[in-house]
């Protein structure tokens, strides 16, 4: 059989569901383009208001309060701040505050409870059905609680409250980072335009004024942490002021220098006095080696024995002065020794003074920098100033009578009518794909090799009226 025989017979087979289920292809299309435009009708109007908001650092609160550490660096397109105020607008606490502002919650319970119009009877039965569908499911686990486990079933009332918050933060906001940008876009839908458009207005300023308090938040902590520091410098630096007082006294620092030249001079006089003692013994242990020579030479002699008398007697003197020069060389050593231990250890006090000094200076900046960082922060505290640069570049407005936003009977209908049709043509097909009977006498010859001879029409027969 050639390609364009199956192309006829599969256009043939498709042409025959297409009639035979030709009731049940409209029915189904019909019900489908009946319920999108029931759900069309039924659903909310609402109304889309959406204000931008430019996220930023700020550039002069970084130079004002901290000009020494401040460097300016590159923009990236990544602008994280944004990201962080999205977290903000899209907080339970900011969407129950705008809940409670604009009675979101008391709309939803007179809805609930009261319902006024077509719209709103709907859901009103849609949510019974809920309600009484998880009742029913629930009921045999409600017996068992109650007859086996002893505890009764308790009817839980509605928290009106808690539906509009969540149905505000599923349903009624769209919150994103524009891409590429600064920007973040808070996009609210409501069910009337200036409901949306108040509503739209008081996220922004409720985005923006909740981080102002966050950063001022964050500068009440820094601004009590720096006052604890500044504190404890100030006691630390009194500490070491002191200590570096008490060394001043202890060792009448004030005069070091002072103390240092007079040490020196004495230190020339004893080595200049110690340098002649030591020429003096050097000159007499001479004259000394001298005398004893010639005494030695006067014994071998034996010439005159007053000569011999005068050299015993002048050597005998010069072994006293030796001895008186060497006393006084030592005395003038020890005063040396003195002396230079003396200037070592102003040397050691002038050190430890200097880094005494210096440990007082690191103090002191320390204690400067902190007080400076911590009036700083005092002013940022109670002040609107931030870190962060917030400010709306477009704020929505809308007329009382704008064209609702959602639902769009254009787009539903252009979306619901094809969708409708084709998912009936679809069911239409795979019915006919759980039918196991011959449609044509093609498929009889296609299944058994059998030729067809002949069909027989159905005739169906007609039903006699009585007269």
């Amino acid at each position: 059989m050639s390609g364009s025989d199956n192309k006829e017979d599969y256009k043939q087979d498709f042409f025959y569901i297409l009639f035979k289920r030709k009731w049940l292809i409209i029915v189904i299309s019909i019900l489908g383009i009946a319920g999108t435009a029931i759900g069309t009708y039924v659903s909310y109007p609402l109304h889309k208001a959406t204000s931008k908001i430019r996220v930023r650092s700020n550039i002069s609160q970084e130079i004002v309060l901290f000009n020494d550490l401040y460097q300016q660096v590159p923009r990236s397109t990544n602008i994280l701040p944004a990201n962080n105020f999205i977290e903000v607008a899209e907080s339970e606490t900011l969407a129950r505050e705008l809940v409670e502002r604009f009675e979101l919650d008391k709309k939803l319970q007179r809805q609930a409870e009261d319902p006024q119009d077509f719209r709103e009877y709907f859901w009103y039965f849609v949510d019974e059905l809920k309600y009484w569908t998880k009742k029913v499911i629930k009921y045999p686990y409600n017996l068992y609680k109650e007859y086996i486990q002893g505890e009764p079933p308790k009817e839980s009332q509605p928290n009106y409250t808690e539906k509009a918050v969540k149905k505000f933060r599923n349903d009624m906001t769209e919150i994103n980072n524009i891409a590429e940008s600064d920007i973040i876009k808070l996009t609210i839908w409501g069910e009337s335009p200036k409901e949306a458009e108040a509503i739209s207005r008081q996220l922004s300023n409720l985005v923006i004024q909740r981080s102002i308090a966050l950063e001022q938040s964050t500068a009440g902590y820094g601004y009590d942490f720096s006052k604890g520091e500044v504190g404890k410098a100030r006691k630390e630096l009194d500490l070491l002021e002191a200590v570096l007082k008490q060394y001043k006294q202890k060792w009448d620092i004030s005069k070091i220098e002072t103390q240092q030249e007079i040490k020196l001079g004495e230190l020339d006089d004893v080595e200049k006095n110690l340098r002649s003692v030591n020429a003096e013994v050097s000159s007499k242990s001479a004259r000394l080696d001298e005398g004893r020579r010639q005494i030695n030479e006067q014994k071998k002699m034996l010439t005159s024995l007053d000569s011999y008398q005068n050299l015993l007697n002048e050597n005998i003197a010069l072994n006293v002065d030796i001895n008186a020069l060497k006393a006084k060389q030592k005395e003038y050593e020890s005063a040396r020794q003195k002396i230079k231990a003396a200037l070592k250890a102003l040397v050691e006090r002038e050190t430890e003074l200097k880094k005494l000094v210096r440990e007082v200076d690191l103090k002191e900046q320390l204690f400067n920098q902190l007080s400076s960082k911590h009036d700083k922060l005092d002013v940022q505290r109670v002040s609107q100033l931030s870190g962060i640069d917030l400010s709306i570049i477009d704020s929505p407005t809308l007329a009382e009578n704008a064209e609702q936003d959602w639902p769009d009977w254009y787009l539903n209908m252009g979306i619901g009518i094809p969708s409708s049709m084709l998912a009936a043509i679809i069911l239409a097909f795979m019915l006919e794909l759980l039918n196991d009977s011959f449609w044509t006498p093609g498929q009889i010859t296609k299944r058994f090799n059998m030729p067809v001879l002949g069909t027989i029409q159905e005739i169906k027969k007609k039903k006699k009226h009585r007269a």
